[in-house]
């Protein structure tokens, strides 16, 4: 008797230490995510740089292809969960490349080099990765308008909104519908007044609604031809986009503005300013 109590008591222990070696041995956690958006009528790529907490060092990866019209998720589980990434496309490689980082690559098979000697060929080349911010539900990037047939304008930077931007937007957005109300639609020409606005607020060091000039934010929609039936106007700086967000819900007169039933369209101009700072501005309006 003693002898089969043993036996169960074995089985018993093994069952349990087989149990525990199952239960360790589940795959890591997803890192971030990444969900890509690619309006335009011709296929585009990107590759993505990422420093990688576990080896203490970047990681470079791509190309990733998204086929014309398509919208694609990617997963990357080999890095500590990030706040910040560095993207490099052929449709975008970064407005304000202040705030990018430059890598040396070697295009096919886009490796990249840091401070070590790169092999000599026709295919190197140095790329800008640009910031691109992270949260925690993952991130994502938008290439063009809805039905876009052509790339921006590269010598325009004031056509189109940025990824930065239309992330702005859409954490606006996601406020709104928490509160039961309508996603606002994006507006270029709301955020090319935004930008400029926020741009001027950082080169020549003041923050008000009412620039150097004298104008508030409706003399700026009428003097760049917006007409409009209402607008409102929301001013910030801070570090990261979703804390500048989180702080304008957090003020009454600001969440007033978002949370406003009225508004239709709305534009996010983002500027770099000192120390990692980013300028936003919020412009409202209905037509």
């Amino acid at each position: 008797m003693k002898a089969f109590t043993q036996v169960i008591l074995k089985l018993v222990i093994g069952l349990f230490i087989i149990t525990v070696i199952s239960v360790t041995a589940l795959p890591p956690a997803e890192a971030f995510k990444l969900t890509v958006t690619n309006n335009y009528d011709k296929a585009k790529a990107f590759s993505i740089l990422y420093h990688d907490d576990n080896v203490n060092k970047w990681v470079c990866r791509g190309w990733y292809n998204v086929p014309a019209g398509a919208t694609k998720d990617y997963n990357f589980t080999d890095s500590t969960s990030l706040s910040y990434a560095y993207i490099y496309s052929s449709v975008w490689n970064g407005d304000g490349e202040e705030n990018a980082i430059r890598r040396t690559v070697i295009s096919d098979k886009f490796k990249y080099y840091d401070g070590e000697p790169c092999p000599q060929g026709s295919k190197l080349r140095t790329v800008a990765f640009s910031k691109f911010g992270m949260c925690v539900n993952g991130a994502h990037l938008i290439w063009g308008e809805p039905n876009q047939t052509s790339s921006p304008k590269s010598s325009d930077p004031n056509a189109t909104i940025t990824h930065d931007e239309l992330q702005a937007i859409d954490l606006l957005n996601n406020d709104r519908e928490k509160q039961g109300l309508p996603r606002l639609i994006a507006d270029s020409r709301l955020t090319q007044v935004a930008r400029k606005h926020a741009a001027d607020m950082v080169s020549k060091n003041y923050f008000s609604h009412t620039n150097l000039q004298g104008q508030s934010p409706f003399d700026r929609l009428k003097a760049n031809g917006i007409a409009y039936r209402s607008a409102g106007e929301n001013i910030a700086y801070n570090y990261n986009i979703a804390d500048m967000e989180a702080a304008w819900m957090k003020s009454p007169g600001h969440r007033a503005n978002i949370l406003n039933s009225g508004y239709t369209h709305v534009g996010v101009g983002l500027y770099p300013g000192e120390n990692g700072t980013i300028y936003g501005v919020q412009l409202f309006a209905s037509y």
